[in-house]
């Protein structure tokens, strides 16, 4: 008898939600997207990066980045006149977002993988880094995609291996 109550039960709510349109057989279609944005902060640790990403359901988001911070570690002054001894750091991350809720503003979640690249001659240092190595980091925040496919973000990226702490990031960008 439960049985029988439990299997009328389940067939009534189909029915229900079939009649109301809202069992889906597919899952539903990604407005934009591929995007593109410049970010303060992101990829971690850089200053300034370049970062494409896929919207691959409305829910999940891939992203690929490249950033690059470039400092002069040294001045001095000889017979041939200044010289400078210069340091770049590149990082080059990927991962993926998990985007909350429907609309436009959304809160967000992620995870990513890198690595930090540093060449040239001196001491430098950002975020606990001073060396080349590989990143592990995680990142929240928010993120708004308006009608017109213009993108700003904004969040925090957090360590967890290879750096330490956490930094603000800030993204502006357009998706299509």
């Amino acid at each position: 008898m439960k049985r029988l109550m439990i299997l009328i039960l389940i067939t009534g709510l189909q029915n229900a939600w079939a009649a109301t349109g809202e069992i889906r057989t597919e899952s539903p279609k990604v407005e934009k997207q591929w995007g593109g944005y410049v970010g303060l902060g992101n990829p971690y640790p850089t200053l300034l990066g370049l970062n494409v990403a896929w919207n691959a359901t409305p829910h999940i988001r891939a992203t690929a980045g490249y950033g690059e911070i470039e400092v002069t570690t040294s001045v001095s002054f000889s017979s041939s006149g200044f010289v400078e001894e210069k340091t770049k750091a590149q990082t080059y991350a990927v991962g993926a977002d998990y985007l909350f809720m429907e609309g436009s503003l959304r809160p967000l979640f992620g995870a990513k993988v890198g690595y930090f690249d540093i060449s040239g001659k001196g001491d430098f240092e950002v975020q606990g880094i001073d060396k080349s190595t590989g990143l592990l980091y995680g990142n929240l925040g928010v993120d708004w995609i308006a009608a017109s496919g213009l993108n700003v973000g904004a969040g925090f990226n957090v360590s967890v291996l290879g750096g330490s702490g956490a930094n603000f990031y800030a993204n502006l960008g357009y998706f299509y």
